[in-house]
């Protein structure tokens, strides 16, 4: 048991406790309890993670590579996201290698956030480069709940205003879009 507790300590803190959700906010404690739960999962180039419309079923945790967030016409790329940064394009911008980004912010290293509300994916995620994520499905954060409430609720809060962040930035995004529309006709 003793060996076993130190390498489930070892793998959570090479992945879970490099991601700055649990780097700054969750005990390896947690971690520890949570792991069991969690799937790794890979994505290839190109490969669609998330469809928007599809009913939210996991929360993905990134722990290499870049993902693109489409816009609604799920053509365009309206963020790009890496383990440790969202990475904002220009309303005008149809892609983040012809312009160059135009905002960089921090964020908790996880997607899929909308599982937690029960809504359905609000963007098409496509991975843009090889792809290592972690995976944790509602129902397994369910058990979670039931074995750690407290610390399962800090992790539901965390991601929470992740999500609400985001919801703000895609809501004032579209604003710019649409008074940038009306400017130009």
């Amino acid at each position: 048991p003793a060996l076993r507790a130190e390498v489930t300590h070892y793998i959570t803190a090479e992945t879970l406790g490099k991601l700055p959700l649990f780097k700054n906010s969750l005990d390896s404690e947690f971690q520890t309890e949570l792991f069991p739960f969690i799937k790794p999962i890979s994505f290839s180039p190109g490969d669609i993670i998330f469809c928007r419309g599809e009913t939210s079923r996991e929360l993905l945790f990134l722990l290499m590579g870049e993902v693109n967030v489409l816009g609604t016409d799920d053509e365009t790329i309206e963020t790009r996201l890496t383990p440790t940064e969202e990475i904002f394009v220009h309303a005008n911008e149809m892609s983040l290698e012809a312009n160059g980004p135009t905002l960089k912010i921090h964020h908790a290293g996880c997607f899929g956030e909308l599982v937690l509300c029960g809504q359905r994916r609000a963007n098409t995620h496509v991975a843009h480069t090889y792809c290592e994520a972690l995976q944790l499905t509602k129902h397994s954060l369910e058990l979670v709940y039931a074995k750690n409430p407290r610390a399962t609720r800090r992790l539901v809060n965390t991601v929470s205003v992740e999500m609400k962040r985001k919801q703000r930035l895609s809501s004032l995004r579209f604003k710019l879009r649409k008074a940038q529309e009306e400017e130009g006709a």
